[in-house]
């Protein structure tokens, strides 16, 4: 499972990159599952969405940006067992969740607990 969700933030991290810079925010919430979007102009379209299944907890701002960073990746997933039981201790994650930490131009802490994280790459227009 982590392979298969590794191959899916490569796949976001890519995506982000091709962009340069972008914004982002907190979709929606519902049914257990959080979607945030990403958009060069939110104005006319967003580029993608990130799907979030069976989230445990969001931890982080509602809206921010992003510039592209060659030395940052946009989203990860946590994988240091030091900092796991840190988060784990601090928001009371139950075993079987991943933990993701998005980045932003402001580098405030943005975390999602959850089971699954999925991506849409396609553009979604407003008119």
């Amino acid at each position: 499972m982590i392979l298969e969700q590794n191959t899916i933030i490569d796949l976001i991290n890519q995506k982000v990159n091709e962009l340069k810079w972008l914004d982002c925010f907190v979709y929606k919430f519902q049914s257990n599952c959080l979607t945030i979007v990403g958009s060069e102009d939110f104005t006319y379209f967003h580029n993608f969405e990130i799907l979030f299944r069976e989230v445990h907890f969001y931890s982080g701002i509602f809206n921010w940006k992003w510039d592209f960073n060659e030395n940052t990746k946009f989203i990860d997933l946590i994988e240091d067992i030091n900092l796991e039981f840190q988060i784990n201790k601090k928001f009371q994650v139950e075993q079987g969740n991943l933990l993701f930490k998005l980045a932003n131009q402001d580098n405030l802490e943005i975390l999602i607990g959850c089971k699954s994280v999925e991506f849409s790459d396609k553009i979604t227009k407003y008119f």
